[in-house]
């Protein structure tokens, strides 16, 4: 897996309230995910950048936030993304069916941990 879905997958269960644990934290890869009641998640399974029934409740969760005015997706030629968020309009194109919605959904959990430490 390229090394910015790593990323953004661990991006992803961070904010679905999931725990790093490690016995070795020089590298993440090593380790597991843990979140009470849901158990434990490997990051080398996790499938957000591919599979929209992982990628969707994400998505509703987002949409539910209060601070998210709007989550657009268009599926035409390819796909396009418009979050309104902070104010503005966030835009995102791409080929593939899900690529776009996910990096959208990197850039809003990247926006929301930096508001959160603000």
């Amino acid at each position: 897996i390229m090394e910015n879905v790593i990323e953004g997958n661990k991006l992803i269960l961070e904010f679905e309230g999931y725990e790093h644990i490690s016995d070795d934290p020089e590298t993440y890869h090593n380790g597991y995910y843990y979140k009470k009641g849901d158990g434990v998640k490997y990051i080398k399974d996790c499938l957000f950048h591919e599979s929209w029934d992982w990628l969707i409740p994400i998505i509703d969760k987002i949409r539910n936030d209060s601070k998210v005015i709007a989550f657009e997706i268009c599926f035409s030629l390819g796909v396009i993304v418009k979050v309104f968020y902070n104010k503005e309009w966030h835009f995102y194109e791409s080929n593939d069916m899900i690529e776009a919605p996910y990096v959208a959904v990197i850039d809003y959990i990247k926006w929301y941990n930096n508001e959160q430490i603000n």
